[in-house]
């Protein structure tokens, strides 16, 4: 089974199909560096937009972990808890922005480009500008495009 369909069957089990955006899945680890053996799984990162209810705060996830299962294991981090890891300069996080192009699995057209356009701004020593707040909300905004049929019916039943 291909990486990115194990990701999406975990995070349609976790939510339902359409209910989440994926933003990215990454090899890591030693493929990522070409250090790989005939033995070796594949480990992965990846990002992803939850459904508009853990956006809100009213459920709360920050990531979807994968146990070795048929050869990859990895963590998907909510897009809020990876964001919070990259202004806090985590390296572990901070090389998903940096990987060649080939370690990619997934990415999607919106989000992630947003993203890589404007990687430099992780760099500062854990300042929070106003460049980077930009960039959280501009992000985080894209979900209600991107999944609008979950946000309508999420705020019908506020009402």
């Amino acid at each position: 089974m291909k990486i990115r369909q194990i990701v999406k069957e975990r995070l349609d089990t976790e939510y339902g199909a359409n209910n989440y955006h994926l933003i990215c899945i990454a090899l890591t680890g030693s493929h990522a560096y070409g250090m790989q053996t005939k033995n070796s799984d594949h480990d992965i990162m990846g990002l992803f937009l939850p459904p508009v209810d853990y956006i809100f705060g009213l459920k709360h996830v920050e990531q979807i972990v994968l146990a070795k299962t048929e050869g990859v294991e990895g963590t998907i981090f909510d897009f809020r808890k990876w964001f919070k890891l990259m202004i806090q300069q985590n390296p572990n996080v901070l090389e998903l922005l940096w990987h060649h192009e080939s370690m990619y699995v997934y990415k999607d057209d919106l989000i992630w480009q947003e993203l890589v356009f404007n990687r430099d701004l992780f760099l500062s020593k854990k300042i929070v500008t106003l460049s980077l707040i930009t960039l959280f909300l501009t992000c985080l905004s894209s979900c209600f495009t991107l999944i609008p049929s979950h946000f309508t019916s999420y705020c019908c039943t506020l009402s």
